[in-house]
């Protein structure tokens, strides 16, 4: 699979975040190749626990090794920053313009039924009406 054109690539699964000019997919040796151009250089955000590790370069290999590891290789020169990561947005990087603003839906998402019912009092709402099913990273 072949991306190209102000790609941005968000995989909560693999706790990554990344953009760049092009990327190119190869499912069966499980790569990915992000490229920049003159003008941008890849970034890849790598969520670990409470830690990220934002990677810059003109070009980043990764080989997804397993559920929770990868090798990265980088071409020319790079730079490795490391931040904590917040709890609302585990992709967030201090510095960054709003790399990711809306946090990845995932599959274990739920929301109960709706439930319409007439005031009884006028006491104030209760609180948590809405559930957190966020799950904070394991480390690995």
């Amino acid at each position: 699979l072949d991306l190209e054109g102000q790609v941005k690539i968000i995989s909560s699964a693999d706790r990554i975040n990344a953009t760049a000019d092009e990327a190119h997919f190869d499912f069966g040796a499980k790569t990915m190749n992000l490229k920049g151009d003159e003008k941008q250089v890849v970034k890849l955000i790598r969520g670990n626990g409470s830690q990220n590790t934002q990677i810059e370069a003109t070009e980043i290999q990764v080989q997804f090794k397993d559920q929770s590891g990868m090798q990265l290789k980088t071409l020319g020169a790079a730079t490795f920053t490391e931040t904590k990561a917040t709890q609302s947005n585990p992709f967030s990087f201090p510095g960054s313009r709003k790399q990711n603003q809306f946090q990845p839906f995932s599959t274990d998402d739920q929301f109960g039924p709706a439930r319409f019912e007439s005031p009884k009092s006028k006491k104030k709402p209760a609180n948590n009406v809405f559930q957190d099913n966020t799950t904070p990273f394991s480390r690995s």
